[in-house]
């Protein structure tokens, strides 16, 4: 159980926006976290959960890159804008939006993960 709880903590301290070519966080202002713990299997060390973060653009974003250590995504969704693709890369989750998101506008990204 101690796994599990430092794994999730971990998550929840370190899922963070980052922008491409800025500082972490120039891009977007995060304002919510929504953390869905849905499986939990202690023996295994495994959990099935998805966290969506509502965000505000400050400028136009075609891509946005989160920090996400130690899991795997497995999909990725957004309430304003198709997800084209996403790939990971380490502890750095890339999300590529199907049309930009207009500075100002707020929306949210669903990251589901294990």
């Amino acid at each position: 159980m101690e796994y599990v709880l430092s794994l999730f903590l971990a998550f929840c301290l370190t899922f963070s926006s980052l922008a491409k070519t800025n500082e972490i966080g120039d891009n977007v202002d995060v304002t919510h976290y929504d953390i869905y713990l849905n499986t939990i299997d202690f023996s295994n060390r495994t959990l099935d959960a998805a966290t969506t973060i509502t965000l505000t653009a400050k400028e136009e974003i075609s891509a946005l890159e989160l920090e996400l250590k130690s899991l795997t995504v497995t999909s990725v969704s957004c309430n304003i804008s198709d997800v084209s693709n996403f790939s990971q890369n380490d502890d750095v989750l890339i999300i590529n939006f199907a049309s930009a998101i207009a500075s100002g506008s707020e929306f949210s990204v669903t990251v589901n993960y294990g």
